[in-house]
């Protein structure tokens, strides 16, 4: 990892170096004249010598200055856990305070720690109101557990997408878990086996209530169940299309810190190009217009919940 950014490093350098040395070769040829003895022998002004290797340096020196030779806030974004998507190391982050919602009793309180560029991020503990989403708090608790179908649980399960300031996306498990073979016998007699996501069977629901997503630190779920994906609100003013699908079934406890800092992960931002693309792959059906819209917001460094469990 660390052979990359060095390598992008030397490479700067070089063109500087290189952008100097023929610029430099340019001028001093340009300020040639004859000595003191120039009847005898060429000779080069010293003054104009001296200006033109100035000159040089000056036109090689942005080259150096991308370099960051020895700089400290420089980084790179790919690897370093506490860069930010500018590429320069974040020195401060706004945190907010938990949310305070006295009209919901916390009944089950769990923690997560998570991970991002395989170095520690922090831990967040969570608070979760079941009295208001039974069974969306149920499922929430035995994936934290890992007490659901076949051992699934929310340790290693991906920070999937992150828009700033608008929603934090978690619990992505990896390709192939959570997903259950169902085999059904066609017209013709054979047997034709499919797999479709555990969550699909088991985890359907008719929660809901009045906690609209007006605060940061709220985690929710998808409504009705059949998903095991939850989002937390990262801000004052989050995505406001969350009320429409989702259901808030508990809040950040302590750690928000550690959102904050989620909130600032750099992340692969979409662009012009890219949506024209997606939007007219979907116009066919094609499905990698479906895994490019998925790449959208999905952080840089691999970032996961390293542990979870269930607190006492």
């Amino acid at each position: 990892r660390n052979f990359c950014g060095w390598f992008r490093k030397v490479r700067r350098i070089i063109m500087g170096f290189v952008v100097g040395v023929v610029e430099g070769r340019r001028r001093i040829g340009d300020v040639q004249c004859c000595s003191v003895e120039g009847d005898r022998h060429g000779g080069i002004d010293r003054r104009k010598f001296s200006a033109a290797l100035v000159s040089a340096a000056v036109v090689g020196f942005p080259y150096l200055a991308n370099a960051n030779v020895g700089g400290k806030d420089r980084c790179d974004a790919a690897f370093d856990v506490n860069c930010g998507s500018d590429g320069v190391k974040l020195k401060s982050l706004e945190v907010y305070p938990p949310p305070k919602l006295a009209d919901f009793e916390v009944t089950d309180r769990v923690f997560m720690e998570f991970s991002a560029a395989g170095s520690m991020i922090g831990r967040i503990t969570i608070g979760l109101f079941r009295n208001a989403a039974p069974t969306s708090v149920d499922v929430f608790a035995r994936m934290v557990e890992g007490r659901l179908t076949s051992g699934l649980s929310y340790a290693s399960s991906q920070v999937f997408k992150v828009e700033k300031d608008k929603r934090i996306d978690l619990g992505r498990l990896a390709k192939g878990a959570g997903k259950t073979e169902v085999r059904s016998i066609d017209y013709s007699g054979y047997v034709r086996r499919k797999y479709v996501s555990t969550a699909d069977r088991g985890t359907e629901n008719s929660d809901g209530n009045s906690l609209r997503h007006n605060a940061p630190g709220l985690v929710s779920m998808v409504k009705g169940g059949g998903s095991f994906e939850f989002v937390i609100t990262p801000s004052p003013t989050p995505d406001p299309t969350l009320d429409d699908d989702h259901i808030v079934i508990g809040q950040v406890l302590e750690g928000m810190d550690v959102v904050a800092r989620l909130n600032n992960l750099a992340v692969n931002k979409p662009t012009s190009y890219k949506n024209t693309f997606i939007s007219m792959g979907k116009a066919i059906n094609d499905k990698r217009a479906t895994a490019a819209e998925d790449d959208n917001f999905k952080p840089l460094q691999k970032t996961v919940i390293k542990y979870c469990g269930i607190l006492s």
